[in-house]
């Protein structure tokens, strides 16, 4: 299953980086944009199926991707807060930013095109992280 996939691939991302909201963050949107690359269409078409669904009941997988997905991407960015290493003044937002940037990628990414997935994927770690005003960003 797809869903089930995608927790796999973003909760390997996360064991395999350090504890700091910064190296969470990235280890997140790394393992998102990757799952999001590798099933475009697929989450794509998720995507369209959420968004036409507002006020309906969604399906269990469908609440999975949007709560879950969205409730690690909350509890990294407020670490990031409390750490003090993330200065946005609106963390909600700025989540809100993130995930509306990764999931804009999947209606715009050609994969024949010239840019490489791996280098996309570190494009939108880089904007993560200025979307939430690292202090480590250069």
């Amino acid at each position: 299953m797809l869903v089930d996939e995608f927790f796999r691939v973003i909760n390997s991302a996360l064991a395999a980086a350090g504890p700091s909201a910064a190296e969470r963050l990235s280890a997140l949107v790394r393992g998102t944009m990757s799952y999001y690359l590798r099933y475009q269409t697929t989450a794509l078409l998720l995507r369209y199926r959420t968004i036409g669904r507002v006020g309906e009941r969604f399906s269990i997988g469908e609440q999975v991707v949007e709560r879950g997905a969205s409730q690690l991407f909350g509890e990294i960015i407020q670490q990031g807060v409390r750490e003090g290493v993330f200065r946005t003044p609106f963390p909600a937002d700025a989540r809100r930013s993130i995930e509306a940037a990764g999931t804009a990628a999947l209606e715009w990414y050609d994969h024949t095109g010239p840019v490489q997935p791996d280098e996309l994927i570190e494009r939108y770690v880089r904007l993560s992280l200025a979307t939430v005003e690292f202090i480590g960003l250069r």
